[in-house]
């Protein structure tokens, strides 16, 4: 983000949606295949609302996750319907 002053109380701020930009439209969903992605539902799925995984696929239909709990890797099916918000999520290893 760039702050620039300029003459009186005027501010001009400029930025970007950055890394952890949100997923609205199928473009951006299929662009971040392969990525880490953060993802809240509408409704629970498998007991759960909230998912933070490598987006495997999207077909327009399923968001396909594979996230991981403690050291297994499990594949999680959500419906595109129930998609509330979505993001790409940073990653700190």
């Amino acid at each position: 983000m760039r702050l620039i002053r300029f003459h009186k109380n005027y501010f001009l701020e400029v930025s970007s949606p950055g890394a952890e930009r949100p997923l609205k439209k199928e473009k951006d969903f299929l662009n971040a295949i392969g990525k880490n992605v953060y993802i809240k539902t509408y409704e629970p799925i498998l007991d759960e609302k909230e998912f933070e995984g490598i987006l495997t696929s999207f077909d327009g239909e399923e968001v396909t996750l594979e996230v991981r709990i403690k050291t297994r890797k499990k594949t999680i099916v959500i419906p595109f319907e129930k998609v509330a918000k979505a993001r790409l999520a940073i990653t700190f290893s």
